[in-house]
């Protein structure tokens, strides 16, 4: 991070190279459905223009699977372990009282309740239980994310297609990790600072521009 009151110049060749802790995992295997399936530990980072190439410790593995298949997966275990899930619902409200909480939920059968110890607000940005004094807006600067699926049936023609790959540009940086042996995810970290962001109309377009920046990704992603 850049604290300073003023610019940072650009140095020749890589502006710094950090060793990742070993609390910090990146990504190293794939699967299209079910149980990830492990491979050779490893991603590579194109970071100040300098290619550098990291290995998991010994024995230690990374795992990549789509969202989607995850949450499935963990309502399925919830319910298994006796929870309750309700699907089609969405939140009213959420009420406090002495010792337990009352939602109000609506769902095609009309407005229902539920009432539980706990509550976890996992709405995000709809914030059912934030918005109300509770949300907390962290200092510093802000980032946005703008992410996209590319498909090659052929590959992606990576030594090896299972690495993460991370580069950085003038404006922000990017990464990639694979969904399958033909699909990767690309995503491009943008400040807003430094980037003019031109609206939802336009982010398929500005999508592109950004990518333009970059020249391994860029490169990576010519026969998609």
């Amino acid at each position: 991070t850049n604290t300073g009151g003023s610019a940072q110049g650009d140095n020749p060749g890589a502006e710094f190279t950090d060793v990742l802790p070993p609390s910090l995992t990146l990504v190293s295997a794939t699967a299209t459905s079910g149980v990830a399936t492990p491979t050779a530990a490893t991603h590579t980072v194109y970071w100040g223009g300098e290619e550098r190439v990291s290995l998991f410790p010994a024995n230690e593995l990374g795992y990549q699977v789509e969202r989607s298949k995850f949450d499935a997966l963990l309502l399925e275990l919830a319910e298994n372990t006796g929870a309750e899930v309700v699907t089609g619902a969405n939140v009213r409200s959420a009420q406090r009282t002495n010792n337990s909480w009352i939602v109000s939920y609506l769902t095609q059968a009309g407005e229902q309740q539920a009432t539980a110890r706990w509550l976890l607000d996992c709405s995000g940005g709809a914030g059912v239980l934030a918005r109300h004094g509770l949300r907390r807006p962290q200092p510093g600067r802000r980032t946005l994310a703008l992410i996209a699926n590319w498909q090659s049936e052929h590959g992606f023609g990576l030594a090896d297609e299972t690495h993460t790959i991370v580069e950085s540009h003038e404006a922000g940086w990017c990464w990639s990790v694979p969904v399958s042996p033909s699909i990767r995810c690309v995503a491009l970290m943008l400040d807003p600072e430094l980037t003019q962001l031109q609206g939802r109309a336009r982010l398929v377009q500005q999508y592109h521009a950004e990518l333009a920046r970059t020249v391994k990704l860029r490169a990576l992603l010519q026969a998609a």
